[in-house]
């Protein structure tokens, strides 16, 4: 079965080259493929990346680790609301 045209647009509008687009659906009472493209190219989840990323920082940083985050507004704050941009 052909890749919906749906899918295939949704990849040309994000300028994702075929090659670099798997997925596959699976068919949960039978294992059975229903769907496929490029179901056998072995990939990196993002799960599994974000994981040695926690990993990583961990152990550089410690568990302890404060990150702060600044945040620079242009318009009036008013009980959690921007009016601006």
């Amino acid at each position: 079965m052909a890749v919906p045209p749906a899918v295939t647009q949704v990849m040309a509008a994000q300028h994702l080259p075929a090659g670099a687009v798997s997925f596959a659906i699976v068919d949960p009472e039978t294992g059975r493929l229903v769907l496929g493209h490029n179901a056998q190219t072995p990939r990196s989840p993002a799960s599994t990346v974000k994981t040695v990323t926690t990993f990583a920082a961990l152990d550089m940083l410690g568990p302890a680790y404060t990150w702060h985050t600044h945040a620079l507004i242009r318009g009036a704050l008013a009980r959690g609301v921007l009016d601006g941009i």
